[in-house]
């Protein structure tokens, strides 16, 4: 697992310095190419492979994949948590109608 992420984050650092590198002597963010910095990953991509035909299109729909995986493992885990609450909540609730009620004198002698 950590040998996983440790190799997402180096490409992730890596595809850094390679846009870096890339747009050093100009900005694309000052010179009006993209209007925010969430656009300069596909922006290089447009720019380096856009030469080649499809290949932005399948970057993209590979971005646009991988995006909706995540909300969607999320979404599970989100609601996986809530049903184990709800489970334990009719648990609860189940026992106590279940189990009669104790005198008040029974109660405090145990």
């Amino acid at each position: 697992m950590a040998v996983g992420i440790f190799v997402i984050v180096s490409l992730c650092c890596y595809t850094g310095l390679v846009i870096y590198a890339t747009f050093a002597s100009c900005d694309p963010l000052t010179t009006g190419a993209i209007s925010k910095g969430d656009q300069l990953l596909p922006y290089f991509v447009v720019t380096i492979a856009g030469s080649i035909p499809a290949l932005p299109g399948i970057f993209m729909s590979g971005v646009f994949s991988a995006a909706l995986r995540i909300g969607r493992l999320s979404n599970a885990r989100r609601s996986g948590g809530r049903e184990e609450k709800n489970r334990k909540q009719e648990t609860v609730e189940r026992r106590r109608t279940v189990r009669p009620e104790r005198p008040a004198l029974l109660v405090a002698l145990t």
